[in-house]
């Protein structure tokens, strides 16, 4: 099916006409040419060329392949340290005791925040992606992400002078010296502060939840890698397109008018890919509902396209690869917890179970999905060993 109109919105859904909304260089991504009172107007996100690549040739050095082979190590260090935390303990609710924490520590790492501030950090991150469901009230939505991006700002402009005091050679300092020759403006380094902080940290959470409660739905997938270590990375290929911790794009105006998928959209019209369905298209990738870590997903869209491309998709996947693999080789016995359950959270509404109903015969669940239609994740998953 081509692009169909929902409300103020164009939707976008084959992977060939997703990847055109991706990659079409007469589709804009600023706010201002939509909606001036959403957040984060001024970060590289919602910037087009050549604001964009000037903001993004300021931390590109950082984010390339070779500069986060080398963090390898230290992300296998925090990786270490978590498991050690629960291990003795035989179980383990993991996003919050796990696929929370790794990766904000990494990202902040970059930046040379110290520990203690990374569970508030941390909060305002998550507090701002749910405030981007639009099953919110509007209010209660502009509310949220206006008062996590406030909070985030605040500690950046506090913290700037003092965490680069800590790392001269650090990301930190490396946006403040572009600052300080012209290249960003203040508005601008602190959003951009912000941004990789948001972005550091939920997308990873995501694909690391659904990627191991895949794995623990398909046993011989498991004990596969448990086998073979390498296979790891093409399994984290197909976690992101079998789950794709985005679902749907952030809109782009429309320049001019553009026909995608034999659909003509007008100018000045708001589009949004929905990759999560481009990731399933059956004429790019047979049998798409399967998932299969023999798969060669070449050409998925989880990390966006284009210009645009993650900017984190490399640490992303590193942290993934390091922490999954850790998982399943420290903890050979890790199971999803459905027996003896000690943890309090409630059964959730309609969710995606493998196979059976995860239920230990109480009101309380092994896995809760959460609800938010845009966003791939877990709230919780209740493992043992």
């Amino acid at each position: 099916m081509g692009p169909v109109r929902v409300k103020n919105n164009w939707l976008v859904a084959r992977y060939d006409d997703v990847g055109t909304v991706l990659t079409n260089s007469t589709l804009s991504k600023r706010f201002s040419a939509f909606n001036t009172d959403l957040p984060l107007q001024k970060s590289v996100i919602y910037q087009d060329p050549p604001d964009h690549a000037r903001l993004r040739s300021v931390v590109q050095e950082f984010f390339v392949p070779k500069a986060i082979r080398q963090m390898e190590e230290s992300v296998a260090q925090v990786v270490t340290d978590l498991i050690c935390r629960t291990k003795r303990n035989q179980k383990m609710e993991f996003i919050s005791e796990f696929a929370n924490r790794l990766p904000i520590t990494v990202i902040a790492s970059l930046f040379g925040i110290p520990g203690e501030k990374h569970e508030s950090l941390h909060k305002s991150s998550q507090d701002f992606v749910d405030g981007t469901n639009p099953n919110l009230p509007g209010r209660r939505a502009a509310f949220q992400q206006t008062k996590a991006v406030k909070a985030l700002r605040q500690y950046f402009r506090e913290a700037i002078d003092e965490l680069q005091k800590c790392d001269p050679s650090g990301l930190l300092t490396k946006l403040v010296i572009a600052h300080r020759e012209g290249s960003m403006t203040e508005e601008e380094l602190v959003e951009m502060c912000v941004a990789l902080i948001i972005g550091g940290a939920d997308t990873t959470t995501n694909l690391m939840g659904t990627g191991l409660l895949s794995l623990l739905g398909h046993p011989s997938q498991l004990h596969e890698i448990r086998n073979n270590a390498d296979l790891m990375k093409g399994a984290v290929e197909e976690m992101l397109r079998h789950e794709s911790p985005v679902q749907q794009s952030t809109f782009r105006v429309t320049t001019k008018a553009l026909t995608i998928g034999g659909v003509e959209i007008p100018e000045g019209q708001s589009v949004i890919a929905i990759i999560g369905s481009a990731n399933r298209d059956p004429d790019k990738f047979s049998d798409p509902d399967r998932f299969d870590i023999h798969r060669k997903p070449l050409g998925h869209y989880a990390f966006g396209g284009g210009i645009h491309f993650c900017i984190g998709a490399a640490l992303a996947r590193i942290e993934a690869t390091v922490a999954l693999t850790s998982l399943i080789t420290e903890l050979p016995d890790l199971r999803l917890a459905k027996e003896n359950l000690n943890w309090t959270a409630k059964l959730p509404d309609a969710g995606r179970w493998f196979g059976t109903s995860l239920l230990d015969g109480s009101d309380r669940t092994t896995v809760g999905w959460r609800h938010h239609p845009t966003i791939r994740g877990l709230r919780y998953l209740n493992l043992a060993w």
